[in-house]
């Protein structure tokens, strides 16, 4: 009868199990109307049959252990094995012995203890049980504090723990990987730049090995040099001698033309010592700054040189004051004496960071020379383009520009002028650049202040056009009121005196931009 009811074939042992819920005494499965009543030795009988025992000897139909009970209702209710009764009662077990497809719930064995297959898990305790452990050690709520849950879903809470588990160890592993990855990538860089160094080094070292041999030569030929330099001297010696005990006029005469000669070799003598010690003091110079700075307080006549626009450019060297005064670049060769070193040394001259300064020459009928030094402001690009034309790099410069009177409205206290500029040099004088754009700023008129504009318009001529590009500038020298008239490029800092007078000049157009150059610090 039972294996009808559960619709399916089981073996028997499965119907021992079967077996299992139902009562000892009447053989009946426990229900709703035959409550399970647990006896004090643990075993269960139904509330009937518990009234048959009671009256008969009350001792237990397993174990006939006595216990003490009036009627049924003072025996407590084996709810574990009545929701196992149920749940088979409701239509079928799916979570104790079948499942809905008829399949087995899987089992952990057979209870030592107790005899029974476990088809259950004590989640609390981590045990296996079988129905009877249920009722006398891993009792749940709420008589016990033991969570119980069937094998099948026991398996899978397991399984999810160690998937999860497995699950959270790939992603450590994975995170260990990407960590080696980049640790590897990142030391093959480091590798990369350690060879790139260690080859730039071996580099630097056979340039210096070079280095070192050029200067033994020199060192040697300095020694030959001494040496005739000596030999010469002694020539000199003996030939003041021979003069002195000349007395004769035919000796005189003789001794003379000899020793006209010997001066005359002598300086072209010294001439070529000097430009060789130049030389060498440039090739030095280009293993440190504080060498060109040793050039310019050596030598009476240093030159910059620089090719501009294809030719040749110089532009001279003078200390004023602590201060290396760099004029513009020209075309106009130095003296035969004079020593040259590239221009890029000089323009290094200036500090970094630090704005730089000019100066402009000012020269009117009656006043040779009146120099006026101007600070440019910081990352203005007018300021770039007025140094330029300072510096003379870009080919066109501050050199020979006039200055205009007033215009109607404008301040007698202001000195306009503007320099033409060619088409091949505008894009190095940045065209594009407009007066109010990068940060520039147009401030009101006030004592000192220098401003710039630029300004470039089209022309046509019978079948040609073309652009006529001109460079403003002005320097106020005060009592101007109102806008500056362009963005401001820098301030005089040194000459008030010099620019009120030319501004002061019954002929403003008289006067002029006799040159230009920019100033460098002496020291570092």
């Amino acid at each position: 009868m039972r294996e009808q009811r559960l619709g399916v074939t089981i073996t028997k042992r499965e119907g021992m199990e079967e077996e299992s819920l139902c009562c000892t005494v009447c053989q009946e499965r426990f229900s709703d109307t035959r409550t399970p009543r647990q006896l004090t030795c643990g075993h269960s009988i139904c509330s009937p049959c518990v009234r048959g025992v009671i009256d008969n000897d009350r001792r237990c139909p397993e174990c006939r252990r006595t216990f003490d009970a009036a009627n049924p209702d003072d025996l407590a209710v084996n709810y574990q094995l009545l929701r196992l009764v149920r749940c088979l009662a409701s239509g079928g077990p799916p979570q104790l012995l079948l499942d809905a497809g008829g399949v087995r719930e899987p089992d952990a064995g057979r209870c030592e203890a107790h005899g029974s297959l476990r088809f259950f898990r004590c989640m609390s305790c981590g045990a296996w049980v079988c129905r009877d452990c249920l009722v006398l050690e891993h009792v749940g709520p709420p008589r016990g504090t033991c969570r119980v849950v069937s094998s099948s879903k026991a398996i899978a809470e397991m399984k999810e723990k160690h998937l999860q588990a497995l699950r959270e160890e790939s992603a450590a592993l994975l995170q260990a990987k990407s960590l080696s990855a980049a640790q590897i990538t990142t030391i093959t860089t480091i590798k990369t730049n350690l060879k790139d160094t260690i080859a730039r080094l071996r580099a630097t070292i056979n340039e210096e090995e070079l280095y070192l041999q050029s200067l033994e030569d020199r060192a040697r030929e300095a020694r030959a040099k001494t040496d005739e330099l000596e030999a010469q001297a002694e020539t000199l010696r003996e030939m003041a001698n021979r003069m002195t005990s000349a007395e004769t006029t035919m000796e005189v005469t003789n001794l003379g033309v000899e020793a006209e000669e010997a001066v005359r070799q002598t300086k072209r003598l010294v001439e070529r010592e000097k430009e060789a010690q130049a030389h060498l003091l440039m090739k030095l110079n280009s293993r440190g700054l504080q060498n060109a700075r040793e050039v310019v307080t050596s030598w009476p006549e240093v030159w910059g040189t620089q090719e501009v626009a294809g030719r040749q450019c110089w532009a001279r060297v003078r200390l004023l004051d602590s201060l290396v005064h760099v004029h513009a670049l020209q075309d106009a060769p130095p003296p035969a004496s004079a020593v040259t070193v590239p221009f890029r040394i000089l323009r290094s001259l200036l500090p970094e960071g630090n704005p730089p300064s000019v100066f402009l020459d000012l020269s009117w009928p009656g006043c040779e020379t009146a120099r006026i030094y101007v600070r440019l402001l910081r990352d203005s690009p007018r300021g770039s383009q007025f140094f330029l034309l300072c510096s003379g790099e870009c080919g066109p410069t501050l050199k020979d520009a006039t200055f205009q009177p007033p215009s109607p409205g404008e301040s007698e206290a202001t000195l306009s002028g503007r320099v033409p500029l060619r088409k091949p040099v505008l894009g190095n004088l940045r065209e594009e650049v407009q007066p109010a754009a990068r940060g520039e700023s147009r401030r009101q008129a006030e004592k000192g202040l220098v401003v710039g504009s630029y300004t470039a318009n089209t022309f046509f001529h019978f079948f040609r056009s073309g652009r006529r590009c001109t460079f403003h500038f002005r320097l106020h020298a005060g009592g101007a009121q109102g806008d500056a008239g362009g963005a401001a490029i820098g301030t005089v800092t040194k000459g008030m005196n010099h620019l009120k007078f030319a501004v002061a000049h019954s002929r403003v157009s008289s006067v002029k931009v006799k040159d230009t150059g920019f100033i460098a610090p002496l020291q570092a």
